[in-house]
């Protein structure tokens, strides 16, 4: 099974309990970007201090997108401190400015390899 088939059966796990799977995810994107599979396509937190950021409760949401180093496939971790995470696939490259001025915007810091 590659790495795109467990991710998308885990996402499809996610959606039945969301709380349930953040670590999972986490864990899997973050093997996935050591292993040199994914990149940093664009974030507002520090992704490899996931947990120190999140616990710290500095901002109301955390967003992460992942890109595939191979193909434009993006993986999204989005978690929201008292609200449901999301977990999203894409096929193309989300609009990055867009990002970067809302993140800038609401005094975030934006993180990107790209």
């Amino acid at each position: 099974m590659t790495d795109y088939e467990k991710l998308t059966l885990l996402f499809k796990e996610a959606e039945k309990e969301p709380h349930s799977y953040v670590k999972p995810v986490y864990d899997m994107l973050k093997e996935m970007y050591l292993d040199g599979k994914l990149a940093l396509y664009m974030s507002d937190y520090r992704f490899l201090h996931f947990d120190e950021e999140v616990s710290n409760e500095h901002q109301f949401t955390y967003n992460a997108y992942l890109k595939e180093t191979e193909s434009n496939r993006v993986y999204y971790l989005g978690v929201c401190i008292r609200g449901v995470p999301s977990y999203k696939i894409y096929d193309a490259l989300p609009d990055i400015e867009k990002f970067r001025e809302l993140t800038i915007k609401n005094r975030r810091t934006f993180y990107s390899e790209i």
